[in-house]
């Protein structure tokens, strides 16, 4: 999938930044071939709902559970 935008969804931030290393290893591995770029991180639901609206991205990396609406709540969003 070339220039994919991807999201990362999770309320705990040391799970965002290790789904941030672990994009960037995937990229340095792959080199050219992965063409994904992280246009955002969001802490909760309502965040990724606002993020989503404005930068629709392609691949959301969402943790199921958050609290006040879970993951699957959002994805049916």
């Amino acid at each position: 999938m070339a220039n994919c935008k991807i999201l990362i969804v999770d309320d705990e931030a040391p799970a965002r930044r290790r789904l941030v290393e672990l994009i960037g290893d995937v990229q340095a591995e792959m080199q050219s071939a992965c063409q994904c770029e992280i246009v955002g991180e969001a802490a909760g639901a309502q965040e990724a709902l606002d993020i989503i609206a404005q930068l629709e991205p392609d691949i959301i990396l969402l943790d199921v559970q958050m609290p006040e609406m879970t993951g699957l709540e959002l994805a049916q969003h």
